[in-house]
């Protein structure tokens, strides 16, 4: 069953709404942005808190004390904010920061904070002072202007730092009288209207978005996103006014045809799902696409299998030619080392050579360094602890001769993704070309020293396949959709440090050769049209092999 097949019954429960979008890869993942359900996630955070806690307080209300029921539910936040900073921060894989982004657990805390407000204004009011009012209102409202402002899609959420615009929030509800400054702006007709049709405007702002995506391309002009906002706060009125304050209304909806309405609604949106995920998302509607993507699919035992983690260690890439052989190549680095893999095996086995990948995600082969939180994969990849060592302990105990290092060139030269030495003799806060080549340098010279010869492969270029994939969705023809597939140059200070890398007699297997046979950047092989990439930045199976056979040939014929 297919992703596109499961998303069709996204309204089945809040549970699996969570669940899908946990495996979807993130909510700033490039899919996400034409995803047009993807906000649907919150909604289910809060439905099923909206069912469990009811419960609680009916389980516990009548046999406990209310100190020892905010008790409980203090321990169950600190539980909750402890996980999801721990996940956020220092969670080394990308499904266990998305867990904590996406999933109950890890965001009940923000709600428990509103539950605190509430107990609060129960027993205790407002405060009496007015200046604490005042003070408490106003910090509220600068702590949420602060995370406007200041947040980014860089900072680990949820974590600590969410703490600033929650409790932000909770402040101003809490604190916000009649008499404060707060009060009095939020209380503006205007600033009330918004708030009246915010939630209609949050159900219809990613649809549109998506759509708009889907139609007329992924990158939206900044005059088109503005008539699409325009668009949103139309609707959300429509919304508001025509369904939201109807249902609201008993006069007009009683009870009864709510439930009858909603009965029948879940019913026949279950079957229709039912019926779109045995059907696998009637993708008979676009035969070319469908062709296109079961050719690339990309198998988990091309990343991994347990006799290969068994054997030699590492957890997210480790395969090998042959386990039952002695290894005498290396291909180390991140998922751009991964897909050249199939390739490379595949070109030393006919020289009796067995090849071992192994790495991980987003972690450049650097010995002795370690890289940051990463927002692209969610986590705190922690390179350092998973492959420094492993590195050191591969080289040694498989006795290879030749190791190949391969890398994401993007992630090299981002000046939002730190770097840390671990040996305190680089900085990466200043210059960082001068750091990232003096580490390369010295990775090389720590393999040398081994006696293992080092070979970097070039990184592949980006193409630009979401565009391609639109393109398949209007069209459905191959050929007519390939002048969107087209090529985006490395960066600049990447291909610097591999020009003065080979200058000092280290050698670069230059593979963009293999891309000299395309005209107009065109990436499509002729033959039984295949594609040399399975997404914007990874080879497919055929492309590996296309590629390190042709680069291969051509620098050593």
């Amino acid at each position: 069953m297919s992703l596109q097949a499961l998303e069709k019954v996204w309204w089945l429960s809040p549970l699996f709404r969570q669940i899908f979008y946990f495996g979807w890869g993130g909510y700033f993942a490039e899919s996400a942005d034409l995803n047009p359900l993807l906000h649907t996630w919150s909604l289910a955070v809060e439905e099923q808190f909206y069912i469990f806690f009811p419960i609680f307080m009916l389980l516990t209300w009548r046999i406990w004390r209310v100190k020892w029921i905010l008790i409980l539910l203090i321990v169950v936040f600190i539980s909750s904010l402890g996980v999801a900073h721990w996940a956020s921060v220092y969670g080394f894989h990308q499904k266990i920061s998305s867990g904590s982004f996406f999933l109950l657990p890890t965001r009940v805390w923000e709600l428990l904070i509103g539950v605190f407000v509430a107990f609060q204004l129960k027993y205790n009011g407002h405060f009496k002072v007015l200046q604490i009012n005042h003070f408490l209102s106003f910090a509220g409202i600068g702590m949420v202007i602060f995370s406007i402002f200041f947040f980014s899609k860089n900072t680990p959420f949820p974590s600590i730092y969410a703490l600033i615009p929650t409790i932000g929030t909770g402040l101003i509800i809490l604190a916000g009288t009649p008499e404060t400054f707060a009060n009095r702006v939020l209380s503006r007709p205007y600033i009330v209207a918004i708030g009246l049709i915010s939630y209609s405007a949050y159900l219809w702002h990613q649809p549109i978005l998506a759509f708009s995506r889907h139609f007329l391309g992924i990158e939206l002009t900044n005059l088109l996103k503005i008539l699409l906002i325009g668009l949103t706060i139309v609707m959300a009125y429509l919304s508001y006014r025509y369904i939201e304050k109807p249902f609201r209304d008993k006069k007009i909806t009683p009870k009864k045809v709510i439930f009858i309405f909603s009965v029948v609604g879940i019913v026949v949106f279950s079957i229709l799902g039912l019926l779109i995920v045995k059907e696998e998302g009637f993708s008979n509607r676009y035969p070319v696409l469908s062709q296109v993507q079961s050719k690339l699919l990309w198998p988990t035992s091309n990343n991994n299998n347990d006799k290969c983690i068994e054997k030699f260690g590492g957890d997210q890439y480790c395969v090998v030619g042959n386990a039952d052989y002695e290894v005498n190549s290396l291909l180390l680095g991140d998922s751009h080392a991964n897909h050249f893999f199939i390739g490379l095996k595949s070109y030393l086995e006919k020289r009796k050579d067995n090849l071992l990948m192994i790495g991980a995600g987003g972690c450049p082969p650097l010995i002795d360094i370690d890289m940051g939180y990463i927002y692209n994969h969610g986590a705190n990849l922690r390179c350092y602890d998973r492959t420094n060592l492993l590195y050191k302990n591969i080289i040694r105990d498989t006795g290879a001769k030749k190791v190949y290092l391969a890398f994401n060139d993007a992630s090299l030269f981002d000046l939002k993704v730190s770097f840390l030495d671990m040996r305190e003799e680089l900085d990466f806060s200043g210059n960082r070309y001068k750091a990232v080549i003096s580490a390369l340098k010295r990775t090389i010279d720590y393999f040398n020293q081994q006696n293992v010869e080092v070979i970097i492969i070039e990184d592949m270029p980006d193409v630009t396949f979401s565009e391609f994939k639109q393109c398949l969705f209007k069209k459905d023809s191959f050929n007519d959709c390939l002048v969107e597939l087209k090529i985006i140059k490395n960066d600049f200070l990447y291909e610097k440090m591999l020009n003065e890398l080979e200058n000092l007699g280290v050698e670069i297997l230059r593979t963009k050769v293999a891309l000299k046979y395309f005209p107009f950047d065109n990436l499509e092989i002729y033959q039984a049209q295949n594609l040399l990439y399975r997404d914007s930045t990874h080879l497919s199976e055929f492309g590996s092999k296309y590629v390190i056979e042709s680069s291969l040939t051509t620098q050593n014929p």
